[in-house]
């Protein structure tokens, strides 16, 4: 008698859209930590999440969505704006990467433009 082995079925794999940065993740939950007197903890309070899941972002375990990393980078006392965009570049892939990537180059020369007025007056 021929024994049945039952194949392992192999994993179904989720495309990759885009690879987050984890360095600028990890960097910006720290920045945000250091913002609150009771680190980690205090952070997980203020943005109403679990403090595992704050662990879990920071060691790449998750990737914060862009909001999130809008919220923390407010916290952090960073632009919550660029923090959002650039997770939503690194998040997506094809055509609407091409332009959102564009957009982020609009306004970054916008945004040198007018700290070069500023400062030459």
């Amino acid at each position: 008698m021929q024994e049945k082995v039952a194949e392992k079925a192999a994993p179904t794999e989720k495309k990759s859209v885009g690879t987050p940065d984890r360095a600028r993740i990890k960097r910006l939950v720290d920045a945000a930590a250091g913002k609150c007197h009771g680190g980690f903890r205090q952070l997980a309070d203020v943005m109403e999440v679990h403090p595992q899941l704050i662990s879990n972002w920071r060691n790449g375990v998750k990737t914060p969505s862009p909001e999130a990393q809008a919220d923390l980078a407010q916290i952090a006392g960073q632009n919550a704006l660029v923090a959002g965009l650039m997770a939503m570049i690194e998040k997506t892939d094809g055509d609407r990467k091409k332009r959102l990537q564009a957009a982020y180059r609009e306004w970054s020369a916008k945004a040198a433009a007018n700290l070069e007025k500023m400062t030459s007056v």
